[in-house]
């Protein structure tokens, strides 16, 4: 994982008042690499912001202090939800890459104000 991520994260999931299980960040890693290996690494940043911060909102949501590879999953189906068991959740990344795409530089929206600086800045 980029270094200055998982920086953001770490201070995000401070403000949301969890902490962050190595796995967390595995589990983002695996996702990329899986489905967007080939994608640029800015791309691949994006989609590792939006599951992140999904993944630290459902942890807190559910009353977790500890956010886990599971909250990651789940921040997959957020984006979007599996037609079957089997389905590789592809579709979640670039639904992901949409929504980033339409998203104004400096507009509120789904990505948080320090996660959104992040990615102006690798524009």
């Amino acid at each position: 994982m980029d270094a200055r991520l998982r920086q953001r994260i770490v201070t995000e999931a401070a403000g949301l008042g969890i902490n962050v299980e190595e796995s967390f960040y595995n589990r983002l890693d695996f996702y990329v690499e899986r489905f967007f290996r080939t994608r640029e690494s800015r791309q691949q940043l994006v989609i590792q912001a939006y599951l992140g911060q999904a993944g630290l909102r459902i942890a807190r949501t559910e009353g977790k202090t500890i956010a886990q590879a599971e909250d990651v999953k789940a921040a997959v189906w957020l984006f979007h939800l599996p037609a079957s068991p089997d389905d590789p959740c592809v579709l979640a990344g670039n639904q992901i890459l949409m929504l980033e795409s339409q998203r104004q530089t400096f507009a509120r929206g789904v990505i948080t104000e320090n996660l959104r600086t992040f990615l102006n800045e690798i524009r």
